[in-house]
């Protein structure tokens, strides 16, 4: 996996700018890394481990290359909206045993199996799944794209970081400037203008 993140970073940082320049915050320590599954409960994937080893979020919004805007959350990040979800976990808890997306993710909103690894104010969320429906997998990718539906982005964080770097280095993916008025100033994007979680969706299959 590291060769992955690695391979995932060169290929963005060809375009002439630096790590700190897109946004991107410096790796986690191993302590900062465990303290997600201490306090979560959770076993988070050890692909997922290695990407924050080498990439702790973002601490600005300058690029965009995730649905929406959404921007990578730190690890401090990941369990003060982890913490802050479980305030809400039992409005939807009667939708746990009902299914949405081929039956592959649970119609609860958010629960503390479900760990978010990338937000924006007032947009979805990514989440790395730990409880999917039947038809779903442990630890795949899924994406709040409204109030109450998700889609499957990869099976697994993993297959994300991979289906990035293809998408890339086949230029379906690319990086651009952003246009003037936008809080981006950079981006990866297809043909399609909007590049929301169904655009994700097509692109990542």
């Amino acid at each position: 996996m590291i060769s992955k993140i690695n391979t995932f970073i060169k290929i963005i940082q060809e375009n002439g700018y630096s790590f700190s320049e897109l946004g991107f915050s410096e790796g986690a320590s191993k302590e900062e890394i465990y303290n997600i599954e201490k306090i979560t409960g959770q076993i988070i994937p050890n692909d997922f481990k290695l990407f924050l080893s080498k990439i702790n979020g973002q601490f600005n919004e300058n690029f965009y290359f995730l649905p929406d805007q959404v921007k990578l959350l730190s690890c401090q990040e990941i369990i003060d909206e982890w913490t802050q979800e479980q305030d809400f976990a039992a409005d939807t808890a009667e939708f746990y045993d009902e299914f949405q997306f081929d039956d592959k993710i649970r119609c609860t909103i958010y629960h503390s199996t479900r760990i978010p690894f990338a937000m924006q104010e007032g947009f979805g969320i990514l989440f790395i799944d730990n409880a999917p429906a039947p038809n779903g997998k442990i630890g795949q990718i899924i994406y709040l794209i409204n109030e109450c539906d998700f889609v499957v982005l990869a099976d697994s964080f993993y297959e994300f970081i991979e289906k990035y770097i293809e998408n890339m280095q086949n230029g379906i993916l690319k990086f651009e400037d952003e246009k003037e008025g936008f809080p981006n100033k950079y981006r990866l994007k297809s043909e399609t203008e909007i590049m929301d979680g169904f655009a994700f969706l097509e692109i990542l299959k």
